[in-house]
């Protein structure tokens, strides 16, 4: 990769990085320069500076040499991007001058060529420290700039070098209106921004729809750090524009795909923030007419693993399943979509052997959840489990496949019995597997004996925890996501002490012994997590979302 390329690259991923570090205030002035029609925002005020920025690691990976499947780890400290750029771009008072205002982060549209129209706006307390920045950056890297002027107002747009191959992006190009900075890509959402703040068009704060998802979410998180909004039907609106009036066939084709799957899309907002010992994000999104019946009808009782699953289990991903497969085909899904979506399964049929749609489609019904539980072995035990329409389906189109699954996991399938339930199981020293239906539900499981056991009685289930119990008190919950973090930092650190030998003294600045500093960092962050949650359900006539990763 072009090493210009890569400081683009580079630039950008910081100023996002730092972006997403500040906190949001509503009312934000910022507001003025960023026009009333636009696809998203992500607004953001600042309130503390975090100077730990300044010694912080950006982590990354390159290719390694031709013919080789390798990847080489770097890491980059402060010292080195300020050599890489030619700007100490972390220094603590250089960040908490630019983000003294706080940050918006819009798109205003998307170009011809398929491009986001992104608009970034600042509000930076002395605007030399920015110019002197990028002067700093062009002498360094050796790019060239261009001034032109619109609506009275000079334009610097910053040429990308040609090698970087980013058409149609030709430039950078920012402005300063009155004590707001605006950087966009090419000229035109800065000229829009312009025209904002001009008076010719009206801004952000005219959107009421804005206002309103504001309003919304505002109270279910305070403080709050954040607030984002994206208008679907925007979206689909500027998409629909694209399509005609793009030539290319491929790009015309993704534009249409883009589209057909927006159509029922609604406003999606959020908003989010730190708390002491917790981080959460709220979010809600409009749903179409169609889909709020359905919704209604969601029934968390439908959700039986929860009191499947022993209370060890310290992995759940579980949700509901309102609709079959078949209808799902005849009544949500476009025509268009279910070539496209038939096309690719048989691609996947072709090179694996199975009927996707017959094998794994046709049966599932009511309820899909996913568990890991019981740490004390080496490999925690694993299970799936799955409602289904219909018992004759499920073992006409399933059975047969897992039958022939056997013998790629180097065995044969023994019928066994426990607590009085049949089932299949297939004896493995490291990760024995068995499957069969307990009570109406379908079992895949490495330890089907705890499950049966739980869902008998005979253990304390995962709907006893008081983290579950929380988040099943919201209204008409359809899905949920639990991770504990105590358990997966204990398996974490046990594959850790056996992949990492013991570092002998004098040897600290041998790889290994950076390697093991490395992870060592990494678990003592596990180890400062207590759980992480998410939920999603049905409230009034819009979907919600919750999302809370809590610290001990």
């Amino acid at each position: 990769m072009c090493s210009k390329f890569k400081v683009i690259g580079l630039i950008v991923t910081v100023f996002l990085l730092l972006v997403f570090l500040f906190n949001f205030a509503y009312g934000n002035p910022l507001l003025e320069v960023i026009p009333e029609k636009v696809i998203g925002v992500l607004e953001l005020k600042d309130t503390e500076l975090i100077e730990s920025l300044s010694e912080l690691d950006l982590a990354g990976f390159s290719p390694g040499g031709k013919g080789s499947s390798e990847l080489q780890d770097y890491r980059m400290t402060r010292e080195e991007i300020k050599e890489e750029l030619g700007f100490d771009v972390l220094d603590p008072l250089f960040l908490e001058n630019i983000f003294s205002g706080g940050a918006i982060l819009s798109c205003l549209g998307v170009s011809v060529g398929g491009v986001p129209e992104v608009l970034l706006a600042l509000s930076p307390s002395d605007s030399h420290a920015f110019t002197k920045f990028v002067g700093a950056i062009e002498v360094k890297k050796d790019l060239e700039e261009e001034v032109s002027s619109y609506k009275g107002i000079d334009i610097i747009s910053i040429i990308l070098p040609k090698e970087a191959d980013l058409e149609p992006l030709k430039s950078i190009s920012y402005a300063f209106l009155g004590d707001t900075l605006v950087i966009g890509g090419n000229l035109s959402p800065v000229k829009k921004a312009i025209e904002v703040f001009q008076g010719e068009s009206n801004s952000l704060l005219e959107n009421l729809e804005y206002k309103e998802q504001k309003v919304k979410t505002s109270k279910k998180v305070e403080p709050s750090s954040f607030f984002f909004c994206l208008f679907g039907q925007k979206l689909h609106q500027v998409l629909d524009e694209l399509v005609e009036v793009v030539e290319e066939e491929e790009l015309i084709k993704a534009l249409k795909d883009s589209r057909d799957s927006l159509e029922d899309m609604g406003t999606i907002s959020g908003v989010g923030g730190y708390q002491e010992k917790q981080f959460k994000t709220y979010m809600i999104a409009q749903i179409a007419e169609k889909y709020v019946g359905l919704l209604k009808e969601t029934d968390i009782s439908n959700l039986q693993s929860l009191s499947m699953f022993p209370k060890n289990t310290f992995f759940y991903l579980g949700g509901i399943l309102p609709l079959t497969w078949e209808e799902i085909k005849e009544d949500y899904i476009s025509e268009d979509l279910q070539l496209d979506l038939e096309k690719n399964v048989q691609q996947i049929q072709e090179k694996s052997g199975v009927d996707i749609e017959k094998t794994i489609y046709s049966w599932p019904a009511k309820e899909f959840s996913l568990g890991f539980f019981d740490t004390s072995a080496i490999f925690p035990k694993a299970g799936v489990i799955v409602g289904y329409s219909s018992e004759g389906k499920l073992i006409q189109n399933l059975y047969p496949a897992l039958e022939n699954f056997a013998p790629m996991m180097g065995g044969t399938l023994v019928d066994n019995q426990y607590e009085g339930i049949n089932y299949k199981s297939l004896p493995n020293p490291m990760f024995p597997l068995g499957y069969g239906i307990v009570g109406d539900r379908f079992v895949l499981s490495s330890g089907i004996a705890n499950i049966i056991d739980a869902q008998k009685g005979d253990m304390t289930t995962l709907d006893k925890l008081e983290a579950i119990k929380y988040m099943l008190s919201f209204p008409k919950v359809f899905s949920l996501l639990y991770i504990d973090m105590n358990s997966v930092s204990e398996i974490v650190g046990r594959f850790m002490q056996m992949s990492i030998p013991e570092i002998p003294e004098g040897a600290e600045e041998t790889e290994g012994a950076k390697r093991k500093e490395s992870l060592d960092a990494i678990l003592e962050g596990l180890n400062s997590l207590e759980n992480i949650l998410f939920w999603a359900g049905f409230e009034e006539n819009y979907s919600y979302a919750w999302f809370e990763i809590n610290y001990k």
